[in-house]
């Protein structure tokens, strides 16, 4: 089941009664939120780049070869595949950096320069194909509301209500009348947290094997 941020909130805000709505607002909750998620959701990819893997199609040809394909907001991309016109068979897509965009290699290749995915070569080299399979980690979205849900696994649950517990100690002024905030623990929790979440999310990649596949090249 989906994780809220209303429900990471509440988590938080159970760990100390000086943590209210009315010094802790959910506004400022959620902006605090938002930020510590997309630091999480580089950490995760770091640790698993397929934790948070999705899939854009796109068709060939392109409305425009010269403009290029605008890619969704992205982290990171995976890779891709191409597809042939047959509707089976697919190549690899090998995308280079945008400073190797004119040299020779290999085909069929591709760029990607201020989130457009260029293809290499000419129009013409491309109607064989019908489709690019395109792997990439989302950029996660900021959070609005309460009912918005986290990009990543459950398990995130523990750090994110773990990291906005300890904003809350930190910015919580000292009061005679509640318990005193011991920072540390909550440092330690925060930490004890994350590490555990991002070694369940490496372990998550099991055995991986890495090899090298044959590509055409062109000149």
């Amino acid at each position: 089941m989906a994780t809220a941020a209303g429900d990471i909130i509440e988590d938080a805000r159970d760990q100390h009664p000086g943590f209210d709505d009315h010094r802790h607002s959910d506004r400022i909750l959620l902006r605090q939120l938002s930020a510590y998620h997309r630091t999480l959701c580089v950490k995760a990819t770091n640790a698993n780049e397929s934790i948070l893997a999705s899939a854009a199609i796109i068709p060939l040809p392109l409305t425009s070869f010269v403009a290029g394909y605008t890619l969704p907001a992205h982290q990171y991309v995976h890779g891709a595949d191409v597809f042939w016109a047959n509707g089976v068979d697919r190549t690899p897509l090998s995308i280079v950096p945008w400073a190797a965009r004119n040299d020779a290699g290999r085909f069929p290749g591709a760029y990607i320069h201020g989130g457009v995915l260029y293809l290499r070569g000419e129009e013409s080299d491309w109607t064989q194909f019908a489709s690019i399979h395109l792997s990439y980690t989302p950029a996660p979205a900021d959070f609005t509301a309460l009912t918005d849900v986290i990009s990543l696994p459950d398990t995130a649950r523990d750090p994110c209500t773990a990291a906005l517990a300890l904003f809350m100690a930190k910015r919580t002024p000292p009061d005679s009348t509640l318990p005193p905030i011991s920072l540390d623990l909550f440092v330690r929790q925060a930490a004890d947290a994350e590490d555990a979440f991002l070694a369940d999310v490496f372990l998550r990649r099991g055995n991986q094997d890495n090899r090298i596949r044959d590509v055409r090249s062109f000149a």
